[in-house]
């Protein structure tokens, strides 16, 4: 079993202390060929507390589309390239972590993450708390504000939110937040996997990581990933 590039062990049994240790050292951790027999659902819930949100189980598949209906990345996007963004960056607490794995893969598709670390460095806790945001369409009615940055409160940890889709800014500091985000943006690599084995699995502080996709053709669409947000790692 490798994490994140370190061997922990010759069995295909994870070792959970250090993949929770990956993921708050590195923001993420990245298992290759996880547990191929075991269904998505059963191993989310070996790891930490998966939800639910409304649907029959809680993993759900992301195929590519040709670009559909403007709620979602795979509508909007397509098959063109999905941008660095915190998954529902709308909400206000957006789900703490995120589990990808891969059904059917190609080696060609890149899953990238970068550290929202740097770009905090690099830009200022200051600035980005007070770059205030809001959804782009109103949830249940109404549009609340966010900012960019929210710090360590009541024991919980700091989280950064970024999407160029479905959050805009809502105030002239939420201008600059944004615009300097861009520009950070634009000159830090991400790192790059490719989820391309059945069982590789990645995992992703969702509050500290964004997370993105390469662009991909006719012959990669093919490609299946499931997807589990989780409350808590075990």
């Amino acid at each position: 079993m490798h994490i994140h590039g370190t061997m922990l062990s010759d069995t295909n049994q994870p070792d959970l202390v250090a993949l929770r240790q990956a993921v708050v050292l590195d923001g993420f951790a990245f298992v290759p060929r996880w547990e191929r027999g075991v269904t998505t659902d059963e191993l989310a819930t070996r790891i930490g507390t998966a939800l639910k949100l409304g649907k029959a189980t809680v993993a759900h598949q992301i195929v590519p589309k040709r670009t559909d209906t403007p709620n979602t990345y795979s509508g909007m996007y397509g098959f063109s390239e999905f941008p660095l963004h915190t998954d529902m960056a709308h909400w206000r607490d957006p789900p703490r972590y995120m589990m990808l794995r891969c059904v059917r893969g190609h080696a060609s598709v890149a899953t990238m993450v970068l550290d929202g670390r740097k770009l905090i460095d690099a830009i200022g806790e200051a600035v980005l708390a007070r770059s205030l945001v809001r959804p782009r369409r109103p949830i249940r009615g109404a549009f609340h504000l966010l900012s960019l940055y929210r710090a360590t409160r009541s024991g919980t940890e700091p989280l950064l939110r970024w999407d160029e889709a479905f959050i805009v800014p809502a105030s002239p500091a939420g201008v600059e937040g944004t615009e300097l985000v861009r520009s950070v943006l634009g000159q830090i690599e991400p790192i790059h996997f490719s989820l391309a084995d059945p069982g590789d699995t990645l995992i992703i502080d969702n509050w500290r990581m964004l997370h993105g996709r390469s662009a991909l053709t006719a012959i990669e669409a093919n490609r299946i990933v499931e997807r589990v947000y989780m409350g808590a790692l075990i």
